[in-house]
């Protein structure tokens, strides 16, 4: 294997891991700005008082909250990686779209953030989904074109993020 697959390697693998710790974050984070008490790990957030109820704003802010950090995770990489040509960061920008079209998988018969919040919105439980796809798509797309993307990074990027990503949700 040469060096610039391993590295391409290497940041896939950081980027799934760094992509699923970082949504959490936004859960946690929220969680924390509203006062509750709850615990962090790489794959869940979970109220350390499970009598807590949230009041319907407070189950808005806390599902949005992860959407957006992995959001912000795209728009920062996206513009670092098109502004310096550093096509090593293309994973942290592919994986949220592959991790969020599983969540939609996985979660189907379960709204969970995108989900929760169109149904709190009154959109039903498809709309913040395919919302959020088309975002992170179009600055998929985008990146691949401006920066010249190969078929074999894609593979790459698409090979790693579902098998760390099927790991670390079945941990």
């Amino acid at each position: 294997m040469n060096c610039v697959y391993r590295n391409y390697l290497l940041s896939s693998l950081f980027a799934v891991i760094f992509t699923y710790g970082f949504h959490e974050l936004g859960h946690w984070f929220a969680y924390t700005l509203m006062g509750y008490d709850a615990s962090y790990t790489i794959t869940t957030v979970k109220l350390l008082d499970v009598e807590s109820v949230l009041t319907k704003r407070e189950l808005f802010f806390q599902n949005i909250a992860g959407p957006l950090f992995t959001l912000l995770q795209v728009f920062i990489f996206y513009n670092i990686m098109t502004i310096n040509k550093i096509k090593l960061l293309y994973p942290f920008v592919m994986t949220p779209f592959i991790f969020r079209f599983l969540a939609g998988i996985v979660f189907f018969n379960q709204a969970v953030d995108e989900g929760s919040i169109s149904i709190l919105l009154g959109w039903g439980s498809t709309i913040g989904f395919i919302l959020m796809l088309s975002i992170l798509g179009i600055f998929c797309y985008k990146a691949i074109k401006n920066n010249h993307i190969t078929k074999q990074m894609n593979l790459l990027s698409l090979l790693v993020a579902l098998g760390v990503i099927g790991i670390l949700y079945f941990i």
